[in-house]
């Protein structure tokens, strides 16, 4: 069994990658997101730093569920060479829709481990937003 530790998850409207290889957070969501009617499209990604114990290569394993079901899905193959060094992961940026009040799910594993919760963030409908706020 591969240990691993999840360092963060954010949850956000987009991630850039600079030239230097820093990362730029657009649009974070500090506690869950709230929007003011649906339906709702929201684009979203999560940017997650991760390490783990074992030097090598490993299958990550990365998934954001909703209460209808999956949203994303990524499998991704790591080489890891130093133990306790975070990695940042990022998801792609994709439209998803809310019909209802629901909570993303952030779940990880690697190699053939069960799949952990790692986080979660709630949609919430809050109908006092100011028109200029709503998400794009």
């Amino acid at each position: 069994m591969t240990a691993f530790v999840c360092h963060s998850v954010v949850l956000c409207d987009d991630v850039r990658i600079e030239q230097n290889n820093k990362f730029i957070l657009i649009g974070v969501y500090s506690n869950g997101v709230a929007v003011k009617e649906m339906p709702a499209t929201i684009f979203l990604t999560v940017w997650a730093t991760i390490s783990f114990s074992e030097v090598g290569k490993h299958t990550f394993f990365f998934e954001l569920h909703g209460n209808k079901g999956d949203i994303i899905k990524m499998t991704v193959e790591l080489d890891v060479h130093e133990v306790n060094d975070p990695i940042p992961i990022v998801t792609p940026k994709r439209p998803i829709t809310f019909e209802e009040p629901d909570e993303i799910r952030v779940l990880m594993g690697f190699d053939l481990e069960k799949l952990e919760e790692v986080a979660h963030f709630p949609i919430k409908l809050d109908p006092s937003i100011p028109d200029s706020n709503l998400p794009h």
